[in-house]
């Protein structure tokens, strides 16, 4: 169903020198600032990184195809990526996916213990909002996996299985999410990768 190892994975090299309290590499931070740019970057989507010695690995999960390939383009530009090796998954198109995120969405963001997690305007249309503050890069659980743009938890949808993604505050927040997920009618299993702030999960 998901390639969740492999995903999750991706940006663990990465994580490596901030670990040991080591500067965060300018390319890293270029990196995350072209992805978080991208303008059909969605809280539907999940796209992650490994950056080392001049490659950059891009995983995660799109809802559209032409998302992979904006991804891959708009790090190539970056200043000391040599290589960019693109394993993002392209979901594929089904109605009653659709219709789950638009549900999913409503039952996460609309609740007003997480919604703080969400956008400035929670429309799903809303043109491109603040970015979630993330707090120092030592915070981050995955360096270059935390989620890109402006929601805290990812929601990715595949044929009616749901994957929860992304960085909380509180493990509270975390276990709340899931179980707002789990309540959505059509909902057939939900794997919660949310990280807690500052906590080993």
């Amino acid at each position: 169903m998901w390639r969740s190892v492999r995903c999750m994975a991706v940006g663990l090299a990465g994580l490596a020198a901030t670990a040991w309290g080591q500067e965060e590499p300018r390319a890293v931070q270029e990196i995350r600032r072209e992805l978080a740019s991208l303008p059909t970057y969605t809280v539907f989507d999940l796209v992650s990184f490994e950056y080392l010695k001049g490659t950059v690995v891009l995983g995660g999960y799109v809802t559209e195809p032409s998302l992979k390939r904006a991804a891959e383009n708009a790090v190539k530009r970056v200043e000391g990526v040599e290589q960019v090796v693109n394993q993002i998954e392209s979901l594929p198109n089904s109605i009653s996916d659709d219709a789950l995120r638009s549900e999913l969405y409503r039952a996460i963001y609309r609740d007003s213990p997480l919604s703080r997690y969400g956008t400035a305007d929670d429309s799903l249309t809303a043109s491109r909002p603040r970015a979630h503050p993330w707090g120092r890069v030592a915070d981050r659980p995955f360096s270059g996996m935390e989620p890109i743009g402006p929601h805290a938890i990812h929601v990715i949808v595949n044929r009616g299985n749901v994957m929860l993604a992304g960085v909380v505050d509180r493990l509270e927040d975390k276990q709340l999410a899931e179980l707002k997920a789990k309540g959505v009618f059509g909902v057939r299993k939900v794997d919660n990768h949310v990280e807690v702030a500052g906590r080993a999960n």
